[in-house]
């Protein structure tokens, strides 16, 4: 399912489906039923580094200025061009790889762990 969302409701849905993220605090509450959403800027990846669980899923969110892929380092999942406001879902299975990038480039390179965030 593909929508449109403008950056303003972009930042929000962050806020909102990212409880690792609200507040810039971890409480440990991800559970695999979480959607985190990482924006594709164009110029890397918000935010770089995803904490989180398996079986969670992650929502690549187009908030660039052109159509932008994404892929696993090691080629085991992509997702096709989203253009601009697009976003797509992926969900995270065991085994699954944990670092990715554009798939034009490897120019910027983003991470999902399992473990807690640093403090800040």
């Amino acid at each position: 399912m593909l929508r449109n969302f403008g950056f303003a409701a972009t930042l929000s849905l962050l806020a909102l489906a990212s409880p690792a993220l609200a507040g810039n605090v971890y409480d440990g509450s991800v559970t695999p039923s979480d959607t985190t959403v990482v924006l594709i800027t164009g110029a890397g990846y918000f935010p770089e580094t995803v904490y989180t669980v398996p079986g969670a899923k992650i929502r690549f969110v187009n908030d660039g200025t052109s159509s932008e892929t994404v892929a696993a380092l090691s080629n085991g999942w992509s997702i096709s061009a989203l253009q601009v406001g697009e976003y797509e879902d992926i969900i995270l299975t065991s085994g699954i790889e944990l670092s990715y990038s554009s798939g034009q480039t490897d120019a910027f390179v983003g991470h999902i762990s399992y473990d807690a965030p640093p403090s800040q």
